[in-house]
């Protein structure tokens, strides 16, 4: 620090001391403005170090806002600004001093008395070019008449060196001034700052999510090239160089506008090369630029830059019009106010940047870290609507394999179901060649032996015609083609209807319809046909009838299947004989009900099959 500097540091403590000593004085005496008061009438003067100010007053009269741009572009380092106050009576003993424009920092001396500063005047000098500076002090400072009040000024070689009016009046006025202006330009923005921050935490992890799509990929890389432009906003004591600081957050908000751009076409589906190829480029210009370009050149290049931005925003803001039906309707409203606000908020910024208003200060701090807000608030509902598309195709998908496995399933059960047909199959055929051609020859051989004698025993013969029937009985259940109730009953009655033929007996047939039960196989079918075959043999043996019929219903799922003659009905022998007792069991192991009438008029038998 230069040794001017440091007397003057080391003095301020000592002066305020005085001051605040000197505040107790007498009634009557003179004290600050009650209504702020703007000085804009200066006198100027550029000096080497920070030491005291001047003695005499500054020859070179202006009128204050300064711009250094344009009134000593070459000039840099330390300058005292010179403005006089008429005190009064009657107002308040706490004073106030705000000076809401400044770059790049600023110390006030009240009639010589050192009354506040923005920070270190060494490299590198706090940064307070977006920060109103406000510092209080008592009346006592203040004498009637004419009083001095000295700002001393840094601005740096080739940037943008400016002291705004300077306001003093009351504390209690002021105050509420100060805190309006510093809640709006520097905590608005270090709220932006946390909202890009958070943002792009968030972006992070959905890019992470999604695969790294490009999408959320430009989007990141936007949010972190704002979150770390958004910082020269609000950030007074700088880590490094002002000259590194300065280009770095300028590279990065030229870098913001470019990802901005590449992540809205990507948004809307735009595919434009050639576009993409000029963005690209002023990228890597914008790059360079920043970082190697002189100091004596360095603004005019950033503001060069800048205007290309707003161009940029420009263009995004009708592509945004242009493709909003490529939007939601919620993301068409957010995208194109937004885009319309930034521009108006980046043409405000930029005028104030080239000095052709004043303004209410920067507005690009926090404009855009709501938008990024919003931005990644349809980015994030888009990712989730994403979400459930996906889960919803993947639960179709699950759903369709499940539906492909059971099909397979079902298809492996019909194809084990057809082995084991054919397995069957090939076994009954064999079986039944074995008993026609083993059993069942052995049968006709001792029947035609038996018949032929004149004297042949015709319960000898009966038996084995019985034993016969039995054999062709078992040997029918046992074809394979033969599956069904329908066609086994047919089968029956081939074997059966001669036999009753030649016994005088007429055979009516009413097999109407006849369904098979789903849980039938080969033993359950020849249940059914073991009791249909008992209760017609019954019929002959023991009812003497005229006629015996055959029919089937179905009523309500289940199938009927009777039984009946015109015959003098069962004796009481028969109902207690081993015949009715197995077509009763037979009945019941295949789960289904028998029901035996028997009388004068004659016998009823009727099997009731469930067919579920």
């Amino acid at each position: 620090m230069h040794r001017s500097a440091q007397i003057l540091w080391l003095a301020a403590p000592l002066a305020l001391t005085i001051g605040f000593l000197l505040a107790a004085r007498p009634a009557g005496a003179t004290s600050c403005p009650a209504a702020p008061v703007a000085l804009t009438a200066a006198r100027f003067t550029l000096a080497a170090d920070a030491s005291a100010p001047p003695r005499e007053d500054p020859r070179e009269a202006l009128s204050l806002p300064d711009q250094w741009r344009r009134r000593r572009p070459d000039a840099s380092g330390f300058a005292w600004y010179r403005l006089t106050l008429d005190a009064t009576d009657g107002g308040s003993e706490r004073c106030g001093v705000l000076l809401p424009d400044v770059n790049m920092n600023a110390a006030v001396f009240v009639n010589g008395s050192w009354v506040g500063d923005g920070g270190s005047f060494e490299e590198p000098v706090a940064h307070n070019f977006n920060r109103p500076l406000y510092f209080q002090f008592p009346a006592a400072l203040l004498h009637r008449g004419v009083n001095r009040i000295d700002v001393l000024l840094f601005a740096y070689e080739h940037h943008f060196g400016r002291l705004g009016p300077v306001w003093i009046g009351s504390h209690a006025a002021l105050a509420e001034r100060y805190e309006s202006a510093f809640f709006r330009q520097i905590v608005l923005a270090q709220v932006g700052s946390a909202l890009a921050i958070v943002t792009a935490v968030f972006i992070a992890v959905i890019w992470v999510g999604s695969g790294f799509q490009p999408l959320y990929g430009y989007f990141l890389a936007t949010t972190v090239a704002w979150a770390i432009n958004s910082l020269n906003y609000w950030v007074s004591h700088i880590p490094v160089s002002h000259w590194a600081w300065d280009r770095t957050v300028n590279a990065a908000l030229d870098q913001f506008a470019v990802f901005l751009a590449l992540f809205f076409h990507r948004l809307v589906g735009v595919r434009r090369p050639i576009v993409e190829r000029g963005l690209w480029a002023f990228s890597a210009f914008a790059l360079a630029a920043a970082v190697l370009t002189p100091r004596a050149g360095f603004a005019d290049a950033m503001i060069f830059t800048h205007v290309a931005i707003t161009a940029i925003g420009a263009y995004v803001t009708v592509l945004s019009f242009v493709h909003r039906r490529a939007l939601t309707r919620l993301e068409a409203r957010v995208y194109l106010g937004a885009w319309t606000a930034q521009l108006l908020f980046s043409a405000h910024d930029l005028g104030i940047q080239l000095g052709l208003w004043r303004g209410v200060g920067y507005t690009i701090p926090y404009t855009v870290s709501c938008m990024m807000l919003a931005f990644g608030s349809t980015l994030a509902m888009r990712f989730v609507r994403a979400l459930r598309e996906a889960r919803a195709l993947t639960e179709q998908l699950e759903e369709r394999v499940r539906e492909r496995e059971e099909e397979l399933s079902r298809q492996f059960e019909k194809s084990r179901d057809l082995e084991r047909r054919d397995i069957l199959g090939r076994e009954r055929q064999r079986l039944m060649r074995e008993m026609h051609d083993g059993l069942g020859g052995q049968l006709m051989s001792s029947l035609a032996l038996a018949e032929a004698g004149g004297d042949a025993d015709q319960e000898v013969v009966t038996a084995l015609r019985d034993s016969l029937e039995e054999l062709r009985l078992v040997i029918l259940s046992l074809d394979p083609g033969l599956t069904e109730v329908a066609p086994l009953l047919a089968a029956l009655r081939g074997r059966l209807e001669p036999t009753l033929q030649r016994c005088g007996i007429r055979f009516r047939w009413r097999v109407v319809d006849a369904p098979t039960p789903r849980r039938f196989g080969p033993e359950q079918l020849l249940s059914v046909l073991r009791i249909a075959q008992e209760a017609i043999t019954n019929a002959v043996r023991h009812a003497a009838p005229s006629t015996i019929e055959v029919a089937t219903t179905v009523d309500d799922g289940v199938l009927l299947i009777g039984v009946r003659d015109d015959g003098r009905g069962f004796p009481q022998a028969l109902r207690r004989g081993r015949g009715l007792s197995n077509m009763e069991r037979r009945a019941q192991e295949i789960g289904a009900l028998l029901d035996i009438r028997s009388g004068p008029e004659g016998t009823s038998i009727e099997l009731r099959l469930t067919l579920q």
